[in-house]
């Protein structure tokens, strides 16, 4: 069934064609890195936002400046695909959560995690692509608390 996984990989590249996943998907501040093994995917979710600044000085440096001052969380996952792949659901698993919020974010990334693997047993259609599972992860993830922080 490798046939399968190659084939769902070959056409997630091929929808979203030259766009990185932020793009495909319109998102700003947020960075996907996919990274394709033998039956799965290694996701890495990079969120970054950055307070803002009122300094005078050129660009260069305000960019420079920002970089050390916002939030960030990154979110390093796989997303592994059984033999009998995409008849069955694939498994999320966290690797680990990096951060610079004063929180305990890797519990509620493994909650997440668990959450979603629960739902994808109940509500897995073999006509999800690899580009759909993603952003469905994606949206459990829910960075919008973080604006209230």
């Amino acid at each position: 069934m490798k046939v399968f996984f190659e084939r769902r990989y070959l056409r997630f590249e091929q929808i979203v064609g030259d766009l990185s996943l932020s793009e495909y998907y319109g998102l700003k501040n947020v960075l996907f890195l996919v990274n394709k093994l033998e039956n799965e995917l290694n996701i890495i979710i990079r969120y970054t936002r950055f307070q803002p600044t009122c300094f005078n000085f050129p660009f260069e440096i305000n960019k420079l400046i920002n970089s050390y001052c916002g939030d960030y969380i990154e979110i390093h996952t796989t997303l592994v695909c059984p033999k009998t792949f995409p008849f069955l659901s694939p498994r999320w698993n966290l690797i680990k959560v990096n951060h610079n919020i004063a929180m305990n974010l890797e519990e509620y990334y493994r909650y997440i995690v668990e959450v979603t693997n629960e739902s994808n047993k109940l509500n897995w259609s073999s006509t999800y692509g690899f580009e759909k599972e993603i952003l469905r992860f994606f949206v459990r993830l829910n960075f919008d608390f973080l604006v209230s922080i």
